[in-house]
């Protein structure tokens, strides 16, 4: 027992934040982001003109960017062309989310690009994606798809990848247009299943009318870091007289692919910028809203929502605004958009008129409330061009470089105890701590955070279900707010 002890020692002794798949931050060629050690520095690019908006990028598990796509304009990390993409060409353009990409499961150095866009302003987007190759061609890469794959029609220019429950498999979620239905697909080594997983709740996405896919049902749609809940903007940028469009939160149960309406967030309206907090108990909104003359007629701001509590009518009380501008240029000004980073902080384009847009606002404790989130609104500076908005990314690629990190310290026998342990199927944590709503941080023993979960505590106890995550010796750790309690040793069979 002293060699492995002693390897572990080591490792803990060795670690750092994880740099991962999220480390590169694109806006375009010439300028991007990259968060190593936690920290974000600017990188100047090869200048080569790609267009300057919706980019997704992915780079390795060592941080080192792989590639970076907007539009038909597919680049690695050399910004080299990647041969085969002009196929991308007939999967159209979209606005604020069209691009996503994620590693194919059980295929090292090959991915998977999901498009939503439109081949001309008459026609509705669809939902599509290739393969890509990094292995090919020395490393330059290779699109291997010969054509497109289309998974959906007339879709809105908003979609999200979240982990499945098992920890590898993952879902990709859409809202097509004149509906109130999510089509989830299960991603897994044997492919993109089909048909989807459909769930009828909350509103209807107004329906396609030509000319306009990139600006009809703008608003993004984002994910919880813990996999458990959504939210969903929606809003026409063709009716600038009445900004109409709301903000809605769900539920999703990352085993089944389900979606459930939880709440209207009822101050929000073309609300174009969404992110959650780390630990999923808050959700950030940036949003346009009409300004009285002389400093009309629009504005903005940057709103806080405490969403521990699944009531209504209690999130909606929770709203608090903790930026507002009362003049700025209402769409061509650009996107309200957000990005929770890998250094567990959210970014904010602002929209900042006439300031430079090159300046980010930044939330730096977004898991505390209020004012103590430390907004800044001249937070941080990006060179090159001026941001447009940031790129469509899978959340599950920032864990490990969260606020909450490290191993955690272990409760004594008891004051915590999971029933039964080992855990096969259901089981109960017994804990004592009043009724209401946690955060459950599963972590292996070097204190890497593997799960995120929202639960809640009812007559001092939690139902568990180990088949929710893989088998496995854990620590199990409960926060609620600022409250972390000592963790517990769990195996899982």
């Amino acid at each position: 027992m002293k060699a492995p002890l002693l390897l572990l020692m080591l490792t803990l002794a060795q670690a750092t934040l994880a740099q991962g798949r999220n480390a590169n931050i694109v806006f375009s060629d010439d300028h991007w982001i990259q968060f190593q050690g936690g920290s974000p520095t600017n990188l100047i690019g090869a200048n080569a003109s790609i267009a300057n908006g919706a980019v997704a990028s992915i780079s390795d598990t060592t941080g080192q960017l792989q590639f970076y796509c907007s539009g038909p304009n597919l680049r690695n990390g050399g910004h080299m062309p990647i041969p085969g993409s002009s196929v991308l060409a007939s999967a159209g353009a979209g606005w604020t989310q069209d691009r996503l990409a994620m590693p194919e499961p059980g295929t090292p150095g090959q991915y998977l690009l999901f498009c939503i866009g439109s081949a001309s302003w008459n026609t509705p987007p669809r939902l599509s994606y290739v393969e890509v190759d990094m292995n090919a061609n020395g490393g330059v890469g290779n699109v291997s798809s010969p054509s497109i794959s289309v998974l959906a029609d007339s879709v809105p220019p908003k979609f999200m990848a979240v982990p499945h429950a098992n920890g590898v498999d993952t879902w990709i979620l859409v809202h097509p247009y004149l509906s109130n239905e999510f089509h989830a697909f299960l991603v897994t080594a044997n492919g993109v299943s089909t048909p989807p997983v459909i769930s009828s709740t909350g509103p209807v996405v107004v329906n396609f009318t030509a000319p306009g896919p990139l600006f009809q049902n703008a608003g993004p749609l984002v994910a919880s870091p813990n996999g458990r809940l959504l939210a969903m903007a929606c809003f026409d940028w063709m009716a600038t007289d009445t900004l109409v469009g709301t903000v809605d939160l769900f539920n999703f149960n990352d085993s089944t692919g389900t979606v459930a309406h939880i709440a209207v967030l009822d101050s929000t309206r073309d609300a174009s910028g969404l992110a959650f907090s780390p630990g999923s108990d808050h959700l950030y909104v940036h949003q346009y809203e009409l300004v009285p003359s002389p400093n009309g007629p629009y504005g903005w701001r940057v709103l806080q929502y405490d969403i521990s509590d699944p009531d209504a009518a209690t999130i909606n009380g929770s709203m608090i605004t903790l930026d507002q501008e009362d003049s700025c240029t209402y769409g061509g000004g650009g996107i309200l958009s957000m990005l929770a980073a890998p250094d567990g902080r959210i970014y904010i384009r602002t929209n900042n008129e006439p300031v430079t847009k090159n300046i980010l606002a930044v939330i730096d404790q977004p898991d505390s409330l209020g004012l103590a989130c430390g907004y800044q609104r001249n937070g941080f500076f990006v060179t090159g061009q001026p941001v447009q908005t940031f790129p469509n990314q899978m959340r599950r690629y920032n864990e490990g470089m969260n606020i909450q990190t490290g191993v955690p310290a272990l409760a004594s026998a008891s004051s915590t105890q999971v029933r039964p342990n080992p855990l096969h199927g259901a089981g109960t944590l017994v804990l004592d701590l009043a009724d209401g709503p946690v955060v459950l941080r599963w972590c292996d023993l070097l204190g890497r955070t593997i799960k995120q979960q929202q639960a809640y505590v009812q007559g001092g106890t939690i139902a568990l279900y180990g088949t929710e995550i893989p088998a496995g010796l854990y620590m199990l750790q409960v926060r609620r707010k600022e409250l972390v309690l000592p963790a517990v040793r769990v195996l899982v069979e």
